[in-house]
């Protein structure tokens, strides 16, 4: 999948740290160089091959009283936003994109934070492939390959320990439970999936604790993350 996408959001403080605001995602994807094996793909039957122009718009819920943004050591912050896709806006389809993301820190002893991460994503009506929830990737479920896992709800758990070793460097350590289903009832606690691993973190800014991200991990197979920011 290939894309070109423009995405923002105005978020306007009600009240202390809670924020309401509007989303907006213009994008236009494309589906080259499709093996000649994978038949599903080749004969149309999975919505999103091809050419597909989205417009998407909705409202978000945003509470974030975070201590430091990059690298949080107490705090939390919780969003929960829908994207409606619809042809009225111009969209080629018509689907809805949920979301609700917590999030907690907490330093603990000499500097060591815990971070704990819920997500819980779900996609209605008819939305190409690409809208399902995934989990795997650099952010969400480390160890797995991006998009192994999609499906339309998913439900993933996560934390990460993070400990200040020396100079600029830290260490972490972190794992992951979670799963795909077709129907939130199909989401069974016996058929989670599970990842973890370790990292290795260098501050290039120390006061505003923003890291290079050296990760990792094992899901279904290795994999290896060299980032400039936290996956969470």
């Amino acid at each position: 999948d290939r894309y070109v996408q423009l995405e923002s959001e105005y978020l306007h403080r009600l009240w202390r740290r809670l924020y309401l605001g509007l989303r907006h995602q213009l994008r236009l994807s494309w589906t080259p160089d499709i093996e000649m094996d994978a038949r599903r793909l080749r004969s149309g039957e999975v919505f999103g091959v091809g050419d597909l122009f989205w417009h998407g718009l909705g409202p978000s819920v945003v509470w974030d009283d975070r201590e430091g943004l990059i690298w949080p050591t107490a705090g939390n912050m919780l969003r929960a936003d829908v994207t409606f896709y619809e042809e009225l806006l111009g969209s080629d389809f018509s689907a809805q994109f949920y979301r609700l993301d917590l999030r907690h820190y907490r330093t603990l002893w000499l500097n060591h934070v815990l971070g704990l991460h819920l997500a819980l994503f779900g996609a209605t009506g008819e939305p190409p492939f690409q809208l399902l929830p995934a989990l795997g990737g650099p952010d969400r479920f480390r160890g797995w390959y991006l998009g192994k896992l999609r499906d339309r709800v998913l439900a993933m758990a996560e934390a990460e320990y993070r400990v200040p070793v020396y100079w600029r460097f830290a260490l972490v350590g972190f794992g992951a439970v979670g799963r795909v289903a077709g129907r939130v009832d199909q989401l069974d606690p016996a058929d989670l999936r599970g990842a973890g691993g370790l990292g290795l973190r260098f501050a290039v800014n120390p006061e505003q604790k923003a890291n290079i991200r050296l990760d990792v991990a094992y899901g279904q197979e290795l994999e290896i993350y060299f980032q400039f920011k936290e996956a969470f």
